[in-house]
């Protein structure tokens, strides 16, 4: 079988997007749409097409991230109209969009979209070509010393390849197909985009005229199928700032749990993504708390009865990013003081919880610049060289640096520097949490080293004092009908994450 990029189709692909604004009459959206099927699955050609096609992904994302006039809009859906409309083909296309699982997709130009989206998804998610077998370009990006680029050159090289058009373009564009397209893919993009470039990103995502459509396709995905679908209503107020809410989520594309796995893989990705910070994932929740709150209701109760099995990891992992929204987070704020958990650090520093806590601290830090209120990043160009002593603190000038040593921002690094040093002898933050915790346990640290640890790993964020607050408040919420045990698993899953 000859490799997809040899293909006619494929050859058609290429030509017709790299042109200027123009696509062609022999651009089909229909044919053209097996494209990505065919490249799915971890197919062997990708890695060779990450490396050689780089004006092919480069055009996708322009195309896809394009200001479009409404004048213009309309041009290009009726372009496309025609081209569908004219093609030898056509007597196939019912055919091919019922094996594509695309015969409910009516509009042309969303049906274009989702052809982009799908054929970024599959070079984003596709095998890295600078592994060439296990990894894939997403993935490269958890490790803080590869930043952004592949040895081999796998699109995308450089970062701005994701916006030509700027970060508000893309995020904006993406979050309206999410919202508005029955199809995953726009998500899944969306998601890859979050783990290569989360600074540059993150202030747009969190702009509500982009969020609200967010949170609604995530919302939609995720209880769409349980009975559950009128809790959208809580969204609808923000919602119809944009317009009505789409028809499309009564969809029976839904159904087979792809939205659902979509969805928990972006909930996750804001949870623990490369670049990920303590409270990001609070500032994405809090402004949708009641939508949320339901969410976590039902998850909890579907990672527990859901059939078929296999989605109950899906609804297990969209509980854990959504406990913060839960009734018993939010009870406990209002049984357990700021003073209480700050004490529960001094009175057993050693505790499960608190060793999670510091680990996931420690795993967020080395991200960006230390510097009190530098924004620079690993992300960035120049490289953050770490203090010669802890190796763990990261600075991008010398003044961040000196700032940082005696700033009290709450813990000045002159006093933190021989407890990050001595935690980075004693435990990897990167091995399992029961290792970390098994080592540090086992170790000859001080306790006044781990309150220190402690209360310093409380202070990235309201998030980390949360999960405390929860253990604390646990024995005084009772056990009613068993939910004290899952709410205690849930805890220990969410500091092991």
């Amino acid at each position: 079988m000859a490799p997809v990029r040899d293909t006619e189709l494929f050859l058609r692909l290429d030509q017709c997007l790299s042109r200027d604004n123009q696509l062609g009459s022999q651009f089909c959206t229909i044919c053209l749409l097996a494209v990505p099927y065919a490249l799915s699955g971890n197919s062997p050609d990708i890695p060779d097409l990450q490396t050689q096609y780089h004006d092919l992904w480069s055009s996708c994302m322009c195309w896809l991230a394009m200001p479009w006039r409404d004048d213009e809009l309309s041009s290009l859906r009726r372009s496309l109209s025609h081209n569908i409309d004219n093609c030898g083909m056509r007597a196939s296309h019912g055919a091919m969009l019922k094996d594509f699982g695309k015969a409910h997709v009516k509009d042309p130009f969303e049906l274009f979209q989702i052809l982009l989206c799908l054929c970024l998804q599959n070079c984003l998610y596709g095998i890295d070509s600078s592994t060439g077998h296990t990894l894939n370009v997403v993935a490269r990006a958890r490790n803080p010393r590869k930043r952004f680029c592949s040895k081999k050159g796998a699109w995308p090289t450089e970062i701005d390849q994701l916006f030509p058009y700027g970060e508000r373009h893309t995020v904006r564009a993406l979050a309206m197909a999410s919202f508005w397209f029955a199809d995953d893919s726009p998500l899944w993009v969306l998601n890859a985009i979050l783990h290569l470039a989360r600074p540059r990103l993150w202030s747009t995502f969190l702009d509500e005229n982009n969020r609200v459509p967010i949170v609604w396709s995530v919302t939609s995905m995720i209880l769409y199928g349980t009975g559950c679908v009128a809790g959208l209503r809580t969204l609808d107020q923000g919602v119809r700032r944009e317009r009505t809410p789409p028809a499309i989520r009564d969809a029976d594309w839904l159904r087979d749990g792809h939205g659902l796995h979509a969805a928990s893989a972006f909930l996750r990705t804001i949870l623990t993504g490369p670049y990920a910070q303590p409270d990001d994932i609070l500032h994405f929740l809090l402004p949708h708390l009641a939508t949320f709150r339901d969410i976590f209701r039902i998850a909890h109760w579907q990672a527990k009865s859901c059939r078929p099995v296999a989605r109950r990891e899906d609804w297990w992992q969209i509980a854990l990013c959504v406990c913060p929204a839960s009734a018993v987070a939010g009870e406990s704020l209002q049984l357990v003081p700021d003073a209480d958990v700050l004490r529960a650090v001094e009175t057993d520093p050693r505790s499960e919880v608190i060793l999670g806590i510091i680990r996931q601290a420690l795993i967020a830090f080395p991200r960006q610049c230390a510097g009190p209120g530098c924004a620079r990043t690993m992300l960035d160009d120049t490289m953050l060289p770490t203090c010669a002593r802890c190796k763990i603190a990261r600075y991008c000038i010398k003044n961040c640096q000196r700032a940082d040593w005696t700033t009290e921002n709450p813990i000045p690094h002159k006093r933190l520097c021989p407890v990050l040093s001595a935690l980075r002898l004693v435990a990897d933050p990167a091995m399992p949490q029961a290792a970390f915790a098994e080592a540090v346990r086992q170790s000859c640290l001080p306790d006044d080293y781990l309150i220190l640890a402690g209360k310093w790993a409380l202070s990235r964020g309201r998030y980390f004092m949360d999960i405390l607050r929860v253990e604390i408040a646990l024995p005084l919420l009772g056990n009613t009908e068993g939910q004290g045990a899952y709410r205690a698993r849930l805890l220990r899953s969410l500091v092991e994450r």
